[in-house]
């Protein structure tokens, strides 16, 4: 019986196609290998919120351009994690970071920043079933519903917030407790866009720059 050969294409998209295949199973192999034992996580942060100062671009009775400094405050942060392998996991936060303004221009207000996010983060890190230390960096992105608290300074009684885009980068390092228990520090990197608020009271819109937030925590991790 005779057999005529396979063309040569029909061979090459064999072939390629058997090479794709055990680069796949290797693959999900190594990820399957190496899933956590506690694949998801809830964590808190705690600490100071350094904020830059941050500039007037409408307030009736105020110079355009002024500068807004805003005191040292605090930054509470609660995240829901999962970890997709022992390096890489996936993360939804929010939380608040509120600082005092300390002047506006010449004045001093009874004012209020705050800051309410609610971000999705990538974070990689390093992590293995013996490793005491947990090192690890990321990003996130998603909104931030600005807060502006005025009581009655500047022609202002009231408060209003205003949604607006933010993003975040992070660093930090934790110590393993017990097997799914970990303590550790963190900073963060925060920046939102410009927010506009029409507080009662007020003879027009308020608007500020964008803001940039530097925070610092004490961060607890608690897998399951």
């Amino acid at each position: 019986m005779n057999t005529k050969p396979l063309p040569s294409s029909f061979r090459r998209r064999a072939a390629q196609s058997l090479l794709l295949g055990t680069c796949l199973f290797t693959v999900l192999c190594t990820a399957t290998a190496q899933q956590p034992t506690h694949p998801f996580y809830l964590q808190a942060a705690l600490g100071p919120a350094i904020a830059k100062d941050v500039k007037v671009r409408e307030w009736a009775g105020t110079t355009p351009g002024s500068k807004v400094k805003l005191d040292p405050g605090i930054h509470l942060g609660l995240v829901g994690g999962c970890n997709a392998t022992r390096w890489l996991a996936f993360e939804i936060e929010t939380g608040i970071i509120a600082n005092n303004v300390d002047r506006i221009g010449p004045d001093a207000p009874d004012a209020a920043l705050a800051h309410v996010p609610l971000l999705a983060n990538v974070v990689l890190k390093y992590e293995t079933e013996s490793s005491r230390v947990i090192p690890y960096l990321g990003v996130g992105a998603g909104g931030d519903s600005s807060v502006l608290a005025v009581d009655d300074s500047l022609g202002v009684d009231g408060s209003d917030s205003d949604l607006v885009f933010a993003c975040q980068a992070m660093a930090g390092v934790r110590f393993r407790l017990r097997d799914n228990m970990s303590l550790g520090a963190g900073y963060k990197f925060f920046h939102a866009k410009s927010p506009t608020w029409e507080v009662r009271r007020s003879a027009s819109d308020i608007r500020l720059g964008r803001a940039i937030v530097h925070t610092f925590g004490v961060v607890f991790n608690w897998s399951f």
